[in-house]
């Protein structure tokens, strides 16, 4: 008989993996929803908690949600059912699914979000941007043509589209990759590089036209397409901690 694993031990092994102490002080994260003292019979990882993933729970018989983004990023103070919100949370209570989040700690732990983005995109890692560790600094092998790189990126994360700052091609090789949102703060740390383009999920406007008269062409693949590679690393790590756990992924928007 299959010893059984409880909530604490995915609990401590994923505060090992992308560490506490590494979140944001506004972050939410840890055990959203659910009891350390359960016993997991099954896990979702999904990018968020969604219906779809919810569902994916329910199918598979999971009790256990791991998701990127926190279930409240404000406070909750009522649980309203007819809120899409509240619904959500309701299911979960209903079907006795937990919830376990890993956010800005995920993105910047040692292996972070970036680096499985440049590990599917083929590119190697120099380090991270100086004074902020939500970039990281790559290079491919050889210099790459923007517009064609930017098509393979496309396809590559399976993103319906991406948005660029340019339309002029030439050669890119070294980059800084920013999964998710980029933000504001960044661009000077990005100016003073050697960076030639950033490739990053969604970035404001303005910011892609200052990075553009400056010179950096810009990749914008998606939020989501940006993030989702991490969680075919997070099922390998835990397949090889915790081999009796049935492990799926909630795919999300698949192009």
């Amino acid at each position: 008989m299959k010893n059984p694993i409880e909530m604490k031990e995915i609990v401590r092994f994923m505060d090992e993996t992308a560490p506490r102490e590494r979140a944001e002080a506004w972050d939410h994260i840890g055990l959203m929803v659910g009891s350390e003292e359960a016993e997991v019979r099954g896990i979702v990882l999904s990018l968020d908690v969604t219906s779809e993933a919810i569902e994916l729970c329910e199918e598979s018989g999971a009790n256990l949600m791991i998701t990127h983004h926190p279930l409240f990023f404000v406070p909750c103070f009522s649980i309203d059912t007819d809120t899409p919100q509240g619904s959500l949370i309701a299911r979960l209570l209903q079907g006795n699914i937990s919830v376990f989040s890993a956010h800005t700690n995920l993105d910047r732990a040692d292996f972070s979000v970036n680096h499985a983005l440049a590990q599917k995109l083929g590119l190697n890692t120099v380090g991270t941007l100086e004074d902020c560790a939500f970039g990281l600094l790559c290079r491919s092998e050889n210099p790459l043509h923007y517009l064609s790189f930017s098509s393979r990126i496309r396809d590559a994360l399976k993103s319906s589209g991406v948005f660029l700052n340019s339309a002029r091609d030439g050669d890119v090789q070294n980059f800084c990759l920013c999964a998710g949102s980029f933000d504001e703060a960044l661009v000077s740390a990005v100016l003073r590089t050697s960076v030639d383009a950033v490739i990053t999920g969604e970035m404001k406007h303005h910011l892609m036209v200052s990075l553009n008269e400056s010179g950096v062409r810009v990749i914008a693949a998606g939020h989501e397409a940006s993030e989702r590679v991490i969680l075919k690393y997070l099922e390998n790590l835990l397949r090889e901690k915790f081999p009796s756990l049935p492990i799926r992924i909630a795919e999300g928007n698949i192009f």
